[in-house]
């Protein structure tokens, strides 16, 4: 868990937070539950972070994360419109924001369960390449969530 509520995380994290037209029922208290980068795993209660590189753009996941319960997503997109009961945080570079969200947490939730899911068994050892490498270790991280893009249906 990260024991965060969403305004916290936000003032952590920075960027802008847009709330839908119905925010969640606590608001800027409801609580935060974990990270995830793959929209697959996502569940109520956790946030969807987008990353992204020259061939992949986690923003298309956005809406798989949310009809999955994500809580809400980090963007890099101009705008996305939260579900209702959701939110997004907008900030400028997600890869560069995550990476500086990672070496904050480094200290105290890498040490034991980290609030950040990849979806992998060796999540651990890549994010403390994050903390150590900057961008450099993000190139794994995203290839392990590559898959098809959603149709346009």
């Amino acid at each position: 868990m990260l024991k965060l509520c969403i305004a916290d995380f936000a003032a952590t994290v920075g960027g802008q937070l847009i709330w839908s037209s119905m925010p969640p029922l606590a608001g800027g208290l409801e609580p935060v539950r974990r990270i995830v980068l793959d929209s697959a795993i996502a569940k109520p209660g956790d946030v969807y972070w987008s990353l992204r590189d020259a061939t992949y753009h986690g923003e298309v996941w956005i809406q798989e994360a949310f009809s999955r319960g994500a809580l809400g997503a980090v963007i890099g997109v101009p705008y996305v419109e939260p579900w209702a009961g959701k939110f997004v945080l907008r900030v400028e570079d997600t890869n560069s924001t995550f990476c500086r969200f990672v070496r904050l947490l480094e200290g105290s939730a890498l040490r034991g369960r980290s609030p950040i899911a990849l979806g992998v068994a060796s999540a651990e050892t890549l994010l403390r390449a994050v903390t150590r490498q900057d961008e450099a270790a993000l190139g794994p991280i995203i290839a392990i969530q590559r898959k098809p893009e959603p149709s346009a249906a």
